[in-house]
């Protein structure tokens, strides 16, 4: 018997673009701001020789302000760390310790633990069909409509249940008992 719900085993794929290091921006914005403080200068007609120090203000500006955005938190931490209280609200007396995320350990993970929770859920499906199979009886026991109708069309379509008769208003009960069921799923 196949398993019960093949899209828990399918992979997920992301793909991330890549961003450019700080320092490459801080470049790139410098030339762009020279380009502009240059055609600024071009376009009020400033003389010739004043043209280089507008070029050069232009391309220290952003570097300035990189270097003000890269010390700022630096400034922060040390004052935290001095003061022992939290001013930035992260909720770190000083420097945050780096999270470290593995992707497809999380994606396993999460798999699993949605996998377990699957199986807890249709283990007591399961278990308590022995007793009632009503979709009212379990909507009423936390178990969505959908949720419903997918294990009990999981059990009839596997030949463990069966309808009480063609008129399918007239419910449906296990042919085998819970126990067998439940060991042959999980061993499949």
């Amino acid at each position: 018997m196949r398993r019960l719900d093949d899209s828990l085993q399918s992979p997920t794929t992301t793909t991330t673009p890549r961003n450019l290091y700080p320092w490459e921006n801080a470049i790139l914005a410098s030339a762009a701001a020279a380009v502009f403080a240059l055609g600024i200068a071009v376009f009020i007609e400033r003389p010739l020789r004043e043209l280089w120090r507008w070029l050069l203000v232009g391309s220290l500006i952003p570097i300035f302000l990189f270097l003000v955005a890269t010390i700022a938190p630096i400034v922060i931490w040390a004052t935290e760390n001095i003061m022992h209280r939290d001013f930035s609200g992260d909720g770190v007396v000083g420097k945050p310790h780096p999270v470290l995320v593995n992707p497809r350990q999380g994606q396993q993970v999460a798999r699993q633990q949605t996998e377990a929770e699957y199986r807890a859920d249709f283990e007591r499906f399961v278990r308590g069909c022995k007793d009632n199979t009503g979709m009212a009886y379990w909507q009423s026991h936390g178990v969505n409509r959908d949720d419903y109708q997918a294990m009990r069309d999981t059990l009839i379509g596997a030949g463990y249940a069966t309808w009480n008769s063609d008129d399918k208003r007239q419910g449906w009960h296990l042919l085998i008992e819970p126990e067998e069921i439940i060991r042959e799923v999980w061993r499949a």
